[in-house]
């Protein structure tokens, strides 16, 4: 069996191997930057088969959101009050719609404001990236649009 070690050291010495050290610095340089608040006001936008759902977070604390259906061009508006979680990096909107059934379809209910709001963590695209996400990175989450 291999040893552990032996995949980050170079055998003949007790050196790190020069890939396993460009591997530590990307990770280090991803990992401990706070999101800041500034960076989260302006349009995201999350795009599924069956149409847009986009949300508008202002700097007053309220927010717009606009689910378009493509097929029939329908637009379902809303509006909110939203708030940011710096300490666990998630976004809440208070009174939101939830557009979309987890498995990509639209839901029957999508105009109907969720009672509970929807809360977003926010990330970011790749260890290495720099855009940030409203919404794990499965499905479709909402990306900033730019």
């Amino acid at each position: 069996m291999v040893p552990w070690s032996s995949c980050w050291r170079d055998r003949s010495s007790s050196r790190l191997k020069p890939w396993s050290i460009v591997v530590i610095q990307l990770c280090l340089l991803s990992c401990g930057e706070p999101v800041a608040i500034d960076k989260l006001y302006g349009e995201w936008m999350a795009t599924y088969n069956w149409g847009t759902d986009t949300i508008d977070l202002r700097q007053d604390g309220t927010y717009a959101q606009v689910v378009t259906i493509t097929k029939t061009g329908e637009r379902t508006k809303n509006s909110g009050a939203w708030e940011f979680h710096a300490d666990s990096e998630e976004v809440d909107l208070g009174g939101c719609l939830q557009p979309n059934d987890g498995f990509g379809n639209l839901r029957e209910d999508y105009a109907t404001p969720l009672d509970g709001g929807c809360t977003y963590p926010v990330e970011r695209d790749s260890v290495v990236g720099s855009r940030l996400r409203l919404g794990a990175d499965e499905g479709s989450p909402h990306r900033k649009i730019e």
